[in-house]
């Protein structure tokens, strides 16, 4: 038989005994070796973070991130090979969506304008 004061109340559930641990501040993400900090833009910072946590495709690092103005979730990347004088080689349309999870069908993949291609 229970007393009335703990009879009369259902779901009942007593309070713990210890306190609730106050919040602790995390820790800020560390700085990636393969990309030191060089004065980019927020917005390239981001996508480079994005890029690293998916293994950093075809083994390239991204140099420079731009939004195109007027569409939310569309931009351009220029990417360079992440050992010097290597080309960039197994980068495909399925790894760069998989990397910023979009369709394959959204991926365009295009070398870059070059000063030497231009004509003078």
């Amino acid at each position: 038989m229970l007393p009335f004061s703990r009879h009369a109340r259902r779901h009942h559930r007593p309070a713990l005994a210890a306190p609730a641990p106050a919040p602790q501040l995390q820790p800020l993400p560390e700085r990636s070796p393969a990309q030191p900090d060089d004065g980019a833009d927020t917005f390239t910072r981001q996508v480079r973070w994005l890029w690293e946590n998916r293994g950093m495709p075809g083994r390239t690092l991204v140099v420079k991130a731009t939004p195109h103005p007027g569409m939310p979730n569309d931009l351009s990347l220029l990417l360079r090979a992440a050992e010097a004088g290597r080309p960039i080689s197994g980068l495909t349309d399925e790894a760069v969506a998989a990397a910023f999870g979009v369709d394959v069908t959204d991926v365009r993949n295009t070398p870059p304008a070059t000063a030497s291609a231009r004509s003078t």
